[in-house]
This record gives structure tokens, sequence and C-alpha cells, in this order.
């Protein structure tokens, strides 16, 4: 990184992709890339868009991929341009909770549909997130966490589902490598 150039430009933990605030770090959009380069989704099921710059990361591989994204989030914090670019791309922001009956049904029907999905946890409740929806995924669909590590989705909270539903890790050299805090698993047989 050249002197004097700051990723974080407002000092409150946001990144930019794209011009979009983000809250993830450089590394975990260089690991995301990559993984987007070795695997293809027909749907891509996001829980937490917060302000929407993976949204956009996600949107641009479905786009590439003739598939669709939604996005959840119980607050609408989306702003310009990102608003703009989630509009132009393949992807449906929902406002809603995920735990309600119809913001849960509407997700459960997507990984039970035909096509690979990939599951991304990142709202307000990583762990319950992860251990509601990873029973509906069917063989081969990724499911993702992030906040890996920290108190917000220790793996001790979903060690249980993992071995229960056959979900295996994949990533993990590059993951400890990069120092990202990112689960990935893939549902196996």
């Amino acid at each position: 990184m050249p002197r004097g150039i700051r990723t974080d430009l407002h000092g409150r933990g946001h990144y930019y992709f794209l011009g979009t605030p983000l809250q993830h770090q450089p590394n975990e959009i260089y690991l995301l890339d990559n993984f987007f380069r070795l695997y293809k989704f027909a749907k891509i099921v996001e829980i937490g868009t917060n302000r929407g710059g993976l949204s956009v990361l996600f949107g641009l591989h479905s786009w590439m991929n003739n598939g669709w994204t939604w996005t959840f989030d119980i607050h609408n914090k989306v702003g310009m341009p990102t608003k703009w670019l989630l509009k132009n791309l393949p992807v449906k922001v929902m406002i809603g909770d995920v735990f309600e009956r119809l913001e849960c049904e509407f997700i459960k029907e997507r990984l039970n549909s035909v096509g690979r999905t990939l599951l991304y946890c990142d709202g307000g409740d990583k762990d319950k997130e992860f251990n509601l929806f990873a029973p509906y995924l069917k063989i081969d669909d990724i499911i993702m966490a992030h906040d890996r590590g920290t108190k917000e989705i220790p793996y001790d909270n979903i060690k249980d589902t993992v071995q229960k539903y056959n979900l295996v890790p994949i990533f993990e050299k590059e993951i400890k490598k990069l120092e990202c805090r990112i689960f990935m698993f893939r549902k196996s047989k």
C-alpha cells in the first residue's frame, strides 16, 4: 500500500469495493474473488446487507453467471451509489427479519430450489442464522459466516450443525494464510 493511502478512510472499520462501503477487510475480498473463480452459483443468499458493498460483489458474480442474489437486513442502510449499482445488478434487497416466518420460508425456498446456492451469514445473530438454514442446503451448496473466531460466531456454537449436516471446511489454507475471518463449508454427501 502506498504511503499515505488509508483503506479505512473513516476510521470506523469500513473498507470499500467499487466505491461502496463494506465491513470486510481487503484480504477477505481478495479471498472471495479467488473463491468465485472456482465456484459458480445460480443463487446467492446474503444475510446482513449493511451498506451493500459485499452485495455488489455478490451481484457481479450473479450477473456474470446468469444467477440472482437476495440480500436481507432489518435496516435499510444502503445509500448512493450502492443503491444504483444493486438496482442494475441481479440483486434483490429485502428489508426484514430472517427469523420471521415469511423471510425464513423465502430463504428455505431459495435453498431448496434447483442450482448451487451460496448462503452467506453476516447478520446480527450469525450462529443462529448458520444453524437455522444449514439443514436446507443441498449437496455441493456452500455456507459461509463472517467474523470467524470472534464472540459473534465461535466455532463451538456451530460445530454440532457442521457435523450433523456433513459440512466440510474449504479454503482453510487460504483463510489462515490471509488471516481472514470467514468460515467456509461445502455440503457433502
